[in-house]
This record gives structure tokens, sequence and C-alpha cells, in this order.
């Protein structure tokens, strides 16, 4: 069979893809590299001279948009390895171009570029999008079997896990490298929760099942970081950083196992100072993944030693991310079973609703204080409402606003059509916001766009914020039960 041709978003000549995303791939006899796609001509000529004299072959060089080596007849598959916020921009040419695309979590910056990544693959129907994870750790593999022979199902306690991001590496601490300045704002889809909780949550629920309910607390220990460079040397920067730096998530399986899961950055790695400690607990045994060293809560990097009930178990063990993504590049070849888009949203899904559990936005006013945010413009006029004069148009996804106080705020305060529904809204499906002059204001100005908004929810909820009107607000909902 022939290998398959790729072209590789992000592949410079150094960094993360360099070191241990390409190296797997190149070593494998199933692939052959093409083309490279970086953001400069200078560093895609760069990366393309390096890749061709290792090889033995011509690397083609493109840069600026995926388009360009996405059309490239000869490529074949398309590997995304940029930072996530720009996941969506370099996969959608790939998918429009009906190739195969293997792309690391998250798979977008937020849940809404996953859904549209995934709505674009289903529709256009050709090639596969595959998720890179951890799963592909043998000592998870290993894991997977003991628990199905040993613990019995379903696993009564999942137990818990302690994982640290230590200030050594430079992210999520009282110190960060400049380039991983942007995973300290918590809208940047790069946070802790996000990548380090994300990766290992893919691998939790793939193991143990899908969570029915969860609870989160989450903290910013270290709500300024000082900048440093790859010599660890303070660059003279502070920066602010938005996103948890602590994480205390609590759920349950559909099986009805319970799991408690921490994760905290900053802390510095010294003896004694177990970096990832997880412990699941069955009727008929312990299993248990420990490790020591930088990086050693993240599985892709480092494998963990595994115990069966406190018995150390012989698991072959590779030299961390390069073998490790060679099987994830070797499985996607075979057509053998692998993360698809579809988990990454599951995923993300599951990441909002730990947000969510722990946002101080869950209150009394939570409505209000969610249209503040998306809006970000200056408050002023009646003190008493947070929400009054607002001067734009937003439209936002809210999935998952759903706290008792929320709700009963919703069946105390608003009007759906000419009142309150009998039943209670089981989910808010979208927030719709716009400013109207008060001439404007009658059924048809703001139901009209809401409506057409909220096509096929059953019920619209239409409210004025503020006095003097010019302000309308509408949410529709999944349903009622």
């Amino acid at each position: 069979m022939s290998p398959i041709k790729v072209g590789f978003v992000g592949l410079s000549s150094s960094g993360w893809a360099a070191t241990a995303l390409a190296p797997g791939l190149l070593k494998s006899p199933s692939y052959s590299l093409t083309a490279v796609s970086t953001t400069s001509e200078k560093s895609a000529a760069a990366s393309a001279a390096k890749h061709t004299e290792i090889i033995g072959h011509p690397v083609k060089p493109y840069w600026g948009s995926t388009q360009y080596v996405a059309n490239d007849p000869e490529v074949q598959l398309v590997v995304v390895a940029v930072k996530a916020p720009g996941h969506k921009d370099a996969i959608f040419p790939a998918i429009e171009a009906g190739k195969d695309v293997f792309v690391e979590w998250p798979a977008g910056q937020h849940t809404a570029d996953t859904l549209e990544i995934a709505a674009a693959a289903k529709a256009k129907d050709e090639g596969d999008l595959g998720i890179r994870e951890d799963r592909e750790d043998p000592v998870i593999q290993h894991c997977q079997s003991i628990a199905r022979i040993y613990t019995c199902q379903p696993i009564p306690n999942h137990g818990m896990k302690i994982a640290q991001a230590p200030a050594e590496l430079g992210f999520w601490g009282p110190t960060v490298n400049e380039r991983n300045i942007y995973t300290l704002d918590r809208d940047g889809g790069a946070t802790m929760l996000d990548i380090a909780m994300g990766h290992q949550l893919d691998v939790v629920t793939h193991l143990l099942g899908e969570f029915a309910t969860v609870s989160a607390t989450t903290a910013l220990q270290y709500p300024t970081a000082t900048v440093i460079g790859d010599d660890k040397t303070p660059t003279g920067q502070t920066v602010t950083a938005t996103g948890p730096d602590h994480v205390a998530f609590t759920g349950m399986f559909k099986s009805g196992a319970i799991s408690s899961i921490i994760w905290r950055g900053g802390i510095k790695s010294t003896p004694g100072r177990k970096q990832f400690i997880w412990q699941i607990d069955g009727e008929d045994g312990t299993i248990r993944m420990e490790g020591d060293g930088l990086g050693a809560a993240f599985l892709h990097i480092r494998n963990p030693e595994l115990y069966l009930n406190g018995d150390l178990v012989d698991v072959p063990q590779t030299s961390g991310p390069v073998d490790n993504l060679t099987s994830a590049w070797e499985a996607f070849a075979k057509g053998e079973a692998y993360p698809t888009i579809d988990d990454a949203v599951k995923n993300h899904r599951l990441i909002d609703a730990i947000t969510q559990k722990c946002a101080p936005e869950n209150t009394m006013w939570s409505y209000s204080k969610v249209i503040q945010s998306l809006t970000a413009s200056p408050i002023s006029g009646d003190k008493s409402h947070p929400v009054a004069n607002l001067r734009t148009l937003k439209v936002a996804w809210v999935e998952g606003f759903q706290s008792e106080a929320f709700m009963d705020m919703l069946e105390s305060r608003w009007r759906v059509g000419g009142g309150m529904p009998s039943k209670r809204p089981v989910r808010i499906k979208a927030i719709w916001v716009q400013n109207l002059p008060n001439a404007a204001i009658s059924d048809s100005a703001h139901q009209g766009p809401l409506m057409a908004f909220a096509a096929g929810e059953l019920v619209m909820d239409i409210n004025p914020l503020g006095r003097g009107g010019g302000v309308y607000c509408g949410t529709a909902f999944d349903g009622l039960h």
C-alpha cells in the first residue's frame, strides 16, 4: 500500500510540532511528508529545507492560508499543529478540499468552533477527521485491559486523581514562558482546564464512561506572571492571568461511580512531591498510576508507573511523545479506532459544564451578567438593573447555564409570550440582544429577528431591558418539562 501523502500545517524548523508530532510521522512507513505550511515564506522555506534533508525527498513549502496546501493535488492528509485559536481557520480549507484531517486537541478554540468544524465535516461527507489525544499512551491502554479484568463492572469508585503543572514548565503559574502567554487567557482556549485537564478528561471518559453530573471549584492563585525566556531569565515583562490555575472537580459517571480530580499549576517541583497520582478502586482491586518529574501529569509526554494492588506492572516503555504519537499515526493509517471530532465535541461540553458550575455568573443575576460580558460596553442609566441601556448587538450560545437560581429568576421575572408557561424550561439554547429605537419597538420589530434566529425552538422569551425601551433580549429554549 502506498504511503499517505501529508501536508503538515504549523511544522516549522523547531517547536512542539517539529520535536514531538512530526518525528513519529516521519519514522512511519505509512506516511510520506509532501508539503509544509507555516505563517511566513521564510519559515516555510526553512522547514521545507530541513525536512527535505531529513527524509531524502523534496518537501514543498506553503505559507499563509491553509487553502494552498489543502488544494495541492498530491496531499491526501492535512495535519494541523497550530495554537488553538487558529484551529478552525486551518481546518476549514482542508475539509472544503475533501482531505482527511488530523488535529491536536482541542480541535477549536471553544465548543462553538468545534461544533462548526464537526458540522462542516459532516456536510462535506468526505475525508476523516482524527483528533490527537492521550489514549495512545501504552500505560493507559494497559490500564484499560486491567480495569476490565480485575475491577469488575461497574467500577464503584474512580477514586482520586491529582495532577500538577509545576512552575518549571512555564505554564499557569508565577512565571510563564513568553511563548506560552496566550495560555493565561481564559478565553483563548488554552487554559489549564482546556488543555491539561482536557487531555486527561478524554482519557478518564475513555476508560470509565461518560459523566452524568459534575461539580467544580476553580481558583486563580497567580493573577500575574513574570515572563521568562527559554533560558529561564525574566524578560522584564509582567502579564495578567485570567484563566484558573487550580481546579477541583467531582462528578458521577452514568455507571454510578464517583470521581474526584484536582489539577493545580505553578507549584515548584520538589523531592517527594508527586506530579501525578491516579487511583481507580474496584470491587476486586485497585489500579494506581503515578509519576515524578516535569510533565509527569501529561500522559502524551511521560509514561506513568502502573500498579495493580500495590504491585508494579511491567508495561513496555516508550521514549515519550514521539513513540506514543507513532502509535497514533499507525492507528489512523490502518483505520483503527481513534478519537474523532465527535469525541472532541463531547469533551468540550464536559469542560463547559465544569466551567459553568464554578462561574460566579450562576446566580440570580446570571443572565444579566452574561449579557454584560457579551457586550463589553459601559453600563449606564438605571443603576437598579445591570443591563440597562446597552448599545450593541450580540448573539451568544450559552448551553449549560442551568442553575436553579437562574431558572427561578426566569420563572419569577420573565414573560414567555403572554406569560410564563406552566412547565419549566429545560435548557437555555441561545441569547439574543438587540438595541432598537423606541419607535421600532413592536411585536414585529423585536420578535421577527428572534423568531428567525431561534427557528425550530419550542419557546421564545422576549423581554425589554432598561427603562424607556431601546434594548430587547430574547432567549430560546430547547424544550419544557
